[in-house]
């Protein structure tokens, strides 16, 4: 009814201003009539007629006439209108020029209206701002409302409206430059706003509700997020649809309800976030700056339950809200950078899954155009940082850009640097660690690794329990920890992760994390058990892993990791209790993660790595050739399309031949020898000539060939396989860390083909090319003893030629030199001493040189004092020494040494009876006069005892001390009977041959 009358009245207008063109009051009141309609019927082209109405009007009314101005206010509210539901930002700043037009002639004339020409030229610059990002824009806007304040003095009844607008404002500066002393006011402005009047209850508790939420992103109190949250859902229940304001509010509760899904993980806070989201979203069909925000919201919320659950239709949803957001906030929009950062790490979570370039290099972009448009204190430019860091950080690991890299730690070092000590943010700090830990895997620099566990310390230490973000630190910290172990193989490394990992399962968390850290102690309880051997341990593994599989389940993104942590596990049990079951269920586990890991994923080659280990251990319970086979024909397939997609920058790559090595080492079967090196020969095309990868494959074919002529006698590979590890040194930089391993093979090598052809120019190359070893590992380097070891015994092949006591002198100095260094374990130390004796023994009996018999016996006496009589090597040690003692005695005529000849043969004589050696003593180094007798042998005992004798003997002869006799001539009997009954043996033996 009210609508017909506007309709008569606006068409008597129509006719009144043609016949009275120039009647300004006429088009005021057209206006009018046009405003109040378009507000009813919300018509855009109903309020732009209200616009040419109110145009004329001022054109027509006098200058100084009262109702010019308040055609200028009028026109000024419709234009605001018509922004509004057009969002044309020429149609703003017409407004505002309009109002300061009105505002003028108010502030000459000392007129109370002027109060609402501030308040709306306020609230205009404000919109401008949004749309903007100007500073300046957002400083005046602050002055008008505050001069707006000063003429609303309470109870004004328009002074709860000014108080949330320059709330609004001031908050829109605490985002801009992150100072609190704005938000402290923007809060205290709300508080009294609200309680200064009952009208606009639901955008004021809105706005109190908005501020509140940033002090909670401050401050991590929970009980301030919580009371936003009762804010937001008031508000919206005051605004029932369809309540033009009901948009708004609803996307404010999901804003609010995402931040506690960020910190609860409670799947449904998520979904209630996508359903007040679409339902905003829905409201506001028309186009308006207000839309972008529920895409926004929208897109995150799909990102995160992409996240959560591996929902690729949710990354897909994702990506469309983030595009249409982006597409509504063109610079300078002030939330540019907002939407620019959620497309930009929705992308680099769809090319974890394509592998697509171009969509990495899109997401690096955007980050890069968030971080050029926010200036360092906005609280969103740590974020753009971390977002760049984060694609830089995919560009090194799928496109070995090292460049990429060294800038992604430059920009997490300053993320750091740029925000509050102690408390920066756990996103930053755990960025940062994470990218120093990617270029300490990159050139292994202990002091990157420090600075990465230095870090995560300091942030751990300053987030006590119960802080809420403990949690991410503690992990943070144990990433670091991870490295350090892999390096030191300490075990109170390895101590400190797990307890670590076990503080924070007892903290409150969402089962996203939970899974992580159940998985993180499953792999570091498999370590400790690697380590230490004790089953219990494992079984605290896969316990871990089973719990942190069932979290991840079909679809989830790190389910095919979880199926690869506890088929780990679960192959150590195997080679415990080869229980095949156990084994098919290891191989059911490593077949599902490889059927989530398509082909262009790197973590596709380890998986396939596993697999072809636990098909071979399969093979040696059915010895069934297809296990095998089936592990070559899953890495030819991977072979065939390597180039799209395999990873150069690292070693991860498919290596199924080293499964084959393994089994080959165990069951010496050629077919799987010759199998591992075709792999290998076919995978080495795969790589560049200066790739480290196509190296190391040049000296495992080189090793396989060496093995297969040591064990099958296949002369033409020895050949090969020198070929081949001549190759590798030709393409490794002479300074590169791994040359000595290579220059190591070769040395091997060539005392193989030295073995086989006895060429003397060979070993003379082989002990060069040792000596290149030594040099390249100068004291105090760990490998030098190593290294050493290595000259010596192509030394020792050359001395065994030529018997030059040169030669043997270098031995001995090396072997001297190798002592006083520190060794990896006390078996080292003691097969040196034993090789020293030995060579000095020689010098002694070839060269007749009394100095090494002399340095012999003081050797060989230091190696028995290290082996007690359980040692298996004890008998050969104590055996050498008392050979060792009678030729020194013979020497030197000394009593003392004739006592303790005596004393060590009687000892001999105790552990050289039949069958007793053969139990537990390693008899491989037994004196080199009689290494063709069976120590455990009635020959060997016969020999032993005509030693003794000839001391005891000696002794009497030297003391006349006759209290050995009854012991001379028990020995002497036996002696005897040992001799009959060799010669009877002799007897039998041609009595059989006849």
């Amino acid at each position: 009814m009210r609508k017909n009358r506007w309709e008569l009245e606006i068409a008597c207008l129509e006719v009144a201003v043609r016949l009275d063109a120039e009647n300004g009051e006429l088009w005021a009141e057209l206006g009018k009539c046009y405003r109040k309609m378009g507000d009813r019927g919300g018509s855009l082209r109903i309020l732009e007629e209200a616009v040419i109405a109110y145009r004329t009007a001022v054109q027509h009314l006098p200058h100084l006439h009262p109702d010019r101005t308040l055609s200028l206010d009028s026109l000024v509210a419709v234009l605001l209108c018509c922004y509004a539901r057009s969002g044309d930002i020429d149609v703003l700043n017409d407004a505002i020029s309009r109002n300061r037009e009105a505002l003028a002639f108010w502030s000459a004339s000392g007129h109370l209206n002027r109060s609402s020409s501030y308040d709306t030229l306020a609230s205009a610059l404000f919109s401008l701002y949004e749309r903007i990002g100007d500073i300046d824009i957002l400083t005046e806007a602050a002055l008008h409302y505050r001069k707006a304040l000063d003429l609303r003095p309470s109870p004004h009844p328009n002074r709860a409206s000014s108080l949330d607008g320059l709330a609004n404002v001031l908050y829109s500066m605490y985002e801009h430059n992150h100072e609190v002393t704005f938000l402290n006011e923007a809060i205290s402005l709300n508080r009294e706003a609200l309680d200064t009047t009952a009208a606009n209850r639901p955008l004021f508790l809105n706005n109190l509700a908005k501020a509140l939420l940033s002090l909670y992103e401050r401050n991590r109190n929970i009980d301030v997020l919580i009371k936003a949250i009762e804010y937001s859902r008031g508000a919206l229940a005051l605004q029932p649809a369809p309540h033009p304001d009901r948009p708004s509010s609803l996307a404010n509760l999901a804003n609010a309800l995402f931040t506690l899904y960020e910190r609860s993980g409670n799947a449904a806070d998520l979904r209630e976030v996508i359903s007040l989201s679409d339902e905003a979203l829905q409201l506001n069909a028309m186009p308006g700056p207000n839309r972008s925000l529920f895409y926004n919201s929208l897109a995150k919320a799909h990102l995160s339950l992409f996240v959560r659950d591996g929902n690729m239709d949710a990354l897909s949803k994702a990506i469309s809200h983030a595009r249409n957001a982006l597409a509504l906030r063109p610079a300078p929009h002030p939330h540019r950078p907002s939407s620019l950062l959620c497309l930009a790490n929705a992308l680099c979570s769809l090319y974890e899954w394509n592998r697509d370039a171009d969509v990495i290099y899109e997401a690096i972009s955007l980050a890069r155009e968030a971080e050029a448009l926010l200036p360092a204190s906005h609280p969103n430019y740590i974020k753009s940082l971390n977002s760049l860091i984060n694609g830089l950080k995919v560009l090194y690991k799928d496109n070995g850009d090292v460049d990429a890299l060294v800038e992604a730690i430059s920009l997490g070092r300053r993320a750091l640097e740029l925000q509050p000590s102690p408390c920066p943010d756990p996103s930053s700090s755990s960025s940062l660690v994470d990218t120093l830990l990617l270029f300490y895997k990159y050139n292994q620099e202990v002091n990157i690794l420090t600075e990465a566990i230095s870090v995560a310390r300091g942030v751990l230490i300053s987030r006590p329990a119960p802080h809420p973000d403990r949690l991410s630190s503690i992990g943070s910290l144990v990433n670091a920890l991870r490295s350090l172990y892999e390096r030191n193989s300490d075990v109170e490394t390895l101590g400190e992760m797990i307890g670590l990992d076990e503080e924070a399962l007892t903290l409150p968390m969402p089962l996203p994390k939970r899974s992580s850290i159940l998985h993180s102690l499953g792999k570091a309880f498999h370590s400790l058990f690697l380590h230490n051997g004790d089953k219990r341990d494992l079984e605290k593994a896969i316990l871990h892993n089973r719990n942190a599989l069932a979290l991840r389940p079909a679809l989830h993104p790190d389910r095919s990791s979880s199926l690869i942590n506890l088929s780990n596990t679960l192959y150590s049990l195997y080679k415990l209790n080869h229980d095949v079951k156990v084994l098919d269920e290891a191989i059911s586990l490593c077949r599902e993660a490889v059927s989530l890991r398509p082909l262009h994923q790197p973590d596709r080659a380890s998986s396939l790595n596993h697999l072809a280990n636990l098909l071979c251990h399969l093979y040696e319970h059915d010895h069934q050739i297809e296990g095998l086979d089936e592990a070559i024909s899953l890495t030819r397939k991977v072979l065939q399309q390597a180039g799209n997609y395999i990873n150069h920058s690292s070693d991860d790559s498919v290596d199924v031949a080293n499964g084959l090595y393994s089994l080959y080492e165990r069951n010496r079967v050629v077919e799987v020898l010759n199998r591992a090196i075709l792999l290998d020969r076919e995978s080495l095309d795969l790589w560049p000539a200066n790739h480290a990868r196509h190296r190391s494959l040049l000296c495992r074919i080189s090793n396989g060939l060496k093995m297969l002529y040591k064990h099958h006698n296949h002369t033409d590979a020895l050949d090969e396989a020198i070929s081949f590890i001549r190759r590798a040194l030709v393409l490794q930089p002479s300074q590169h860390s791994d040359r000595p391993l290579v220059l190591t093979s070769l040395v091997d090598t060539l005392r193989l083909l030295y073995e086989r052809d006895r060429d003397i120019s060979v070993i003379r190359e082989a002990i060069s090319t040792a000596h290149q070893v030594l040099e390249l590992r100068p004291v105090p380097h760990p490998d030098r003893p190593s290294s050493i070891g290595v000259l010596v015994s192509v030394l020792c092949s050359l001395y065994e030629r030529n018997g030059d006591v040169a030669t043997l002198s270098e031995v001995i100095s090396l072997q001297e030199q190798a002592l006083s260094l520190p060794m990896p374990s006390l078996g080292d130390r003691l097969s040196t001493i034993d090789s020293l004796a030995n060579a000095l023994y020689s010098l002694y009996e070839r060269h007749g040189r009394v100095e090494g018999l002399n340095q012999a016996v003081s050797r060989r006496r230091e190696a028995l004092e290290l082996r007690p009589a359980s040692h298996p090597n004890h008998f050969s040690t104590l055996d050498n020494l008392a050979k060792e003692l009678t030729s020194l005695y013979i020497h030197r005529r000394e009593v003392s040494l004739l006592e303790e000849a005596i004393s060590r043969h009687r000892q001999v004589l105790e552990l050289v009876r039949p069958r007793m050696l053969a139990l537990t003593l390693d008899v491989s180094q037994v004196d080199t006069k009689v290494r063709g007798l069976d120590p455990s042998s009635a020959q060997y005992r016969a020999y032993r005892i005509e030693e003794l004798l000839f001391l005891l003997h000696t002794r009497l002869e030297i003391t006349g001390d006759e209290k050995n006799r009854e012991e001379t001539r028990v020995l002497q009997e036996e002696l005897e009977k040992l001799e009959v009954d060799g010669l009877e043996g002799g007897k039998s033996e041609g009595a059989a041959g006849e």
